[in-house]
């Protein structure tokens, strides 16, 4: 039966069964298409939000970006979008976590690579992985953008997104075969990777300066010499623009 939207705020208690309880009731409100959710905060109960930002798109795709970004800084988001204390808690930067914790995780994950010079084995595996789950998330996303106008703010993000695990993975092909990018590859590369910098829905990507690193080292590979490993990662450092 149609009927007329509602608009609804909601407070969230979590923590053990109130978590439990909490999460049950949002996953059958979500189900009704005439309430419409004003506002809420979260801190365990990340899923429930990146599953309305959705609005029935994929859920999980969704979650892959949501969980790359953070928040750009308190002073700088007045800048980005005006706001006020009757403002609905339902986009992007409200769902982001203010620290992303799998963004430092490939950025961990990249450094150890690095370090495993001239092997690049170490988490080579897992980050193909990650960098395959984001390229392929990204058409998810743009696609559930078009039913939700909240995720739609993310703007060029899920093809950003797609195109850095696409590098990633290129860059990781070289490191790992010893073989040579094709000339320019390093210059545009780096250049897609600023393009991502620019914060969009009051978000930032949170793991570039990695990606930067991983770039600068697949361009600098064939200059690796065991006896001077300390030198190289200081060139690959200069490459890749990061102190």
């Amino acid at each position: 039966m149609d009927r007329n939207p509602v608009l609804i705020d909601l407070a969230l208690q979590g923590g053990g069964s109130h978590g439990a309880f909490t999460w049950g009731v949002l996953d059958r409100l979500l189900e009704e298409p005439w309430l419409e959710i004003a506002g809420s905060r979260h801190i365990t109960g990340q899923g429930i939000l990146v599953r309305n930002l959705a609005k029935g798109g994929d859920v999980a795709a969704v979650g892959t970006l949501i969980g790359l970004i953070e928040p750009v800084k308190e002073y700088k988001r007045g800048e980005l979008h005006k706001s006020t204390q009757f403002s609905p808690l339902t986009r992007v930067s409200d769902t982001a976590q203010p620290e992303s914790f799998e963004a430092r995780r490939v950025n961990r994950a990249i450094d150890a690579l690095l370090a495993d010079a001239p092997r690049f084995s170490l988490n080579g595996d897992n980050l193909a992985t990650t960098f395959s789950r984001w390229r392929d998330a990204g058409p998810a996303i743009s696609a559930a953008q078009a039913v939700s106008p909240a995720l739609a703010e993310a703007g060029a993000m899920p093809g950003d997104m797609t195109a850095l695990g696409t590098l990633g993975l290129e860059a990781l092909a070289y490191l790992r075969n010893a073989s040579a990018p094709p000339d320019g590859w390093a210059d545009a590369a780096l250049a897609r990777i600023e393009t991502a910098e620019a914060p969009r829905a009051e978000c930032e990507f949170a793991m570039l300066s990695g990606m930067r690193l991983l770039v600068a080292a697949a361009d600098q590979r064939a200059a690796f010499d065991p006896a001077d490993a300390a030198g190289w990662q200081a060139k690959v450092k200069s490459r890749a623009g990061v102190k």
